[in-house]
């Protein structure tokens, strides 16, 4: 029983790592044309979409510095129906009702956090005439997670908080039709969650019998090479093509325990039990652990044509490999569970093996998600000057992207969905070289509906009935009502020095 405790930490909190992150596109340049970068736009953004483009870097130096807000919140009614999983259908479902959802009406649970506010910081400047290299640092973040830790959501997620930070070094070169470049970055990952876990004996998710469990792990070394090229094969068009990999596989673990990934987040899993579990056992030692997963390559091919003076279209796709990484592996650090006290301590003197001490060995998790891919159509207009006096440029844009979370795999630990948004943009030449950026990008809000979820409260005490084949004390956790909304929205300067 106690060896599931710690695996059931890991388990709950493991969806948030990658299908929570949704990225549009970054930079308020771009944004406000639906995002689209590998072909188009402004150069200044190009360490993200496509390396190449930043050959294009006009005069003797860009600078770009922008600020985009994240506000993405949803809210999520639990479904009273469905509680209990096919092995227990012969049971009441009356005392599970009471226990998640409340005696009274069905109450909704609202996403509480505050927007994430997303910085970009780039350089760049020739050092030849066919050569430019760039500095750059910025997101993409997801978005946080405050939920009530009472609420029919807490064996998803009571909190979360996930940040992905970049910093990146490029170089370009091109010639008169086309243009390579090579980005080198390094991801780094920090991911914190806050959930509870159910000793209810009878499987009826009784809060009496909650834990409160807390994982916060990070890894600040993810090296990523992002690839890219651009060619103009007619006059007025251009077509743009980046491929982003991960580049170094770090292990942790020794002998059979050893497992590889790009991403080893190294950190504490902790958790408080409940007065009635520390009577059932309780942890002799604890150095934490670590998460262990590969990261998708991603790949973006582009188009933009000049169809008149002054205005182009671009569009592009995009897919990434989430579908390819494999399994999640959580390797620990001396994590041992005692259902007597004083027992692993006896171990350690004695060399003998106790069987009331459990040390935790590798868990590994499996994930169920998608490939993903995606559309952006994106226009700029370079309005007349006869009308707005200084230079002005109009962007509109639009986006879908598919899930990589299947809807009988979502949770409010781990939302992502299909998006379908819509963009604007203008960006204004105040002076020669000195450009100020707006943007604002909607999704049309979801409204989805869980019937089937293969979500799981698994009580702690259920892990070894499953190992034996037999039915436990598991519940259907993520069924219900989820209605999500995610917009952003930025302010930014560019600065050509040099331009004439």
């Amino acid at each position: 029983m106690a060896r599931c405790i710690c695996a059931l930490m890991i388990l709950v909190s493991a969806p948030s790592w990658g299908a929570g992150f949704f990225r549009p596109g970054i930079g308020v340049g771009n944004l406000g044309a639906g995002g689209t970068g590998a072909s188009g736009g402004a150069v200044g953004y190009s360490h993200w979409y496509n390396p190449a483009m930043l050959s294009l870097t006009k005069g003797t130096a860009e600078l770009t510095l922008d600020w985009t807000m994240l506000d993405e919140s949803f809210s999520y009614t639990r479904s009273r129906d469905g509680l209990l999983p096919p092995e227990r259908a012969g049971e009441d479902e009356f005392y599970v009702q009471q226990n998640c959802c409340g005696v009274s009406a069905d109450s909704t649970i609202s996403d509480e956090a505050p927007p994430r506010q997303i910085p970009f910081l780039g350089i760049a400047f020739p050092v030849r005439k066919d050569t430019v290299v760039g500095l750059a640092i910025y997101g993409p973040q997801a978005p946080a997670r405050k939920m009530d830790p009472d609420g029919a959501q807490r064996y998803s997620a009571v909190s979360n908080d996930i940040i992905l930070a970049i910093a990146q070094i490029t170089a370009a070169y091109r010639q008169k039709n086309w243009g390579i470049g090579l980005g080198l970055a390094n991801f780094d990952l920090n991911v914190g969650q806050d959930f509870t876990l159910s000793g209810d004996l009878r499987g009826f998710e009784d809060p009496l019998w909650d834990a409160i469990a807390t994982v916060k792990v990070r890894d600040s070394f993810i090296p990523v090479a992002n690839l890219g090229l651009w060619a103009t094969p007619l006059p007025g068009l251009r077509v743009g093509l980046s491929w982003q990999r991960p580049l170094h596989l770090k292990c942790t673990g020794e002998g059979e325990n050893e497992i590889c990934g790009h991403v080893v987040a190294d950190g504490t899993v902790d958790a408080e039990l409940g007065p009635a579990l520390t009577t059932a056992a309780s942890i002799a030692s604890n150095d934490g652990g670590a998460l262990v997963m590969k990261f998708p390559d991603m790949l973006r091919l582009g188009a933009t044509q000049r169809v008149a003076q002054g205005l182009e279209v671009s569009v592009e796709g995009f897919y990434e490999a989430w579908g390819e990484i494999g399994n999640l592996t959580f390797v620990p650090d001396n994590v041992q569970f005692e259902t007597a006290d004083g027992k692993c301590e006896e171990q350690r003197e004695t060399g003998v093996d106790n069987q009331n001490c459990i040390s935790l060995e590798n868990i590994v998790f499996p994930r169920r998600w998608d490939n993903t891919y995606g559309v952006r159509l994106g226009t700029r207009w370079d309005m007349p000057q006869k009308w707005t006096k200084i230079p002005v440029q109009m962007r509109l844009g639009t986006q879908w992207e598919s899930s990589a979370a299947p809807l009988n795999e979502l949770d409010t630990g781990g939302l992502d969905w299909e998006k379908l948004g819509l963009t604007i943009g203008l960006g204004v030449e105040v002076i020669k070289g000195l450009h100020i950026d707006a943007f604002y990008l909607k999704t049309l809000t979801a409204n989805l509906t869980v019937t089937d979820s293969n979500m799981r409260t698994t009580n702690i005490f259920h892990a070894d009935e499953v190992a034996k084949g037999n039915a436990g004390l598991e519940t259907v956790s993520a069924n219900g009502d989820y209605v999500i909304n995610h917009q952003r929205f930025g302010v930014g300067l560019r600065y050509a020095l040099g331009v004439k």
